[in-house]
């Protein structure tokens, strides 16, 4: 069972054990390993509703099925897997691990680790970013807003839709599918954009500092405008499909070394 810490207006659930939010609470929730290192289990289902922050800690466990949440604060090495239901603000720090099939995100969602983030449904409305170490991949739901990787992270999409994707800093954005509005990068940020027939250039679009254009892997025509001057010259064009043509070329190289030691033996 959960005990009540000494601070009026906190929940700690802390004791190793499973326990179910079904009903409101009107204060902070915090989650945590117990004394002895084994993880707590909180489950967040119809009619669960934190009305203020819920924090996890440790190597902690939330399974959010339904209800609302109006500010989630996720740190550590916790685990959280979202399938349902609202969350306020989203923020994830150190190296959380979170799993996103269904959720609506009305104020943002923030992650500053080394963790990883699989979002497979949902909306995302506010700056969707992502910063140090941290990896996202995207492969469907809504981000309304900007969808960024900053620092050294590395946003992976293969599916959703977006308004607008940007790397700044050094961070990386992997583009293999997906409806995509804009493109920004700027410092040393880089966008891989794999698909067939590609081509780009530096003047027209929506803000007139031009547009790529292409198919996907899946044939699907796509044309995605730049927002700034120099957004174009972060981008490589990678035809695909490449990593075939990687095992192709690997293959032969390989028969070459082959047919060299049988000409040598």
């Amino acid at each position: 069972m959960y005990v009540e810490a000494s601070v009026s207006g906190v929940l700690i659930y802390n004791d190793g054990g499973f326990h179910e939010i079904s009903t409101v609470i009107n204060d902070d929730v915090q989650v945590a390993d117990s004394a002895t290192g084994a993880p707590t289990t909180v489950n967040i289902i119809a009619g669960g509703s934190i009305e203020e922050v819920l924090y996890t800690y440790d190597n902690s466990n939330i399974n959010m099925s339904a209800g609302q949440v109006h500010t989630f604060n996720a740190l550590n090495n916790s685990n959280i897997s979202i399938y349902g239901g609202a969350i306020g603000r989203l923020n994830g720090s150190g190296s959380t691990n979170l799993t996103i099939t269904n959720v609506e995100i009305t104020d943002g969602f923030y992650v500053n680790s080394n963790g990883s983030i699989n979002f497979s449904g949902g909306s995302v409305a506010g700056h969707f970013c992502v910063y140090d170490s941290t990896t996202i991949d995207f492969s469907g739901g809504v981000s309304s807003h900007i969808l960024g990787a900053y620092d050294t992270s590395t946003v992976n999409i293969t599916g959703g839709i977006m308004d607008e994707l940007r790397a700044w800093g050094y961070g990386t954005l992997n583009l293999h599918t997906g409806s995509i509005a804009y493109l920004d990068a700027r410092d040393d940020g880089v966008i891989n954009i794999y698909g067939k027939n590609l081509t780009m250039t530096s003047t027209g679009g929506s803000y007139g500092y031009g547009w790529v254009s292409g198919f996907w892997a899946n044939d699907v025509s796509f044309t995605i405008d730049f927002n700034n001057a120099e957004a174009h010259t972060h981008v490589n064009m990678i035809p695909e499909p490449a990593t075939f043509l990687l095992l192709g070329l690997g293959g032969l190289l390989l028969r070459k070394r082959s047919y060299i030691r049988h000409r040598n033996s």
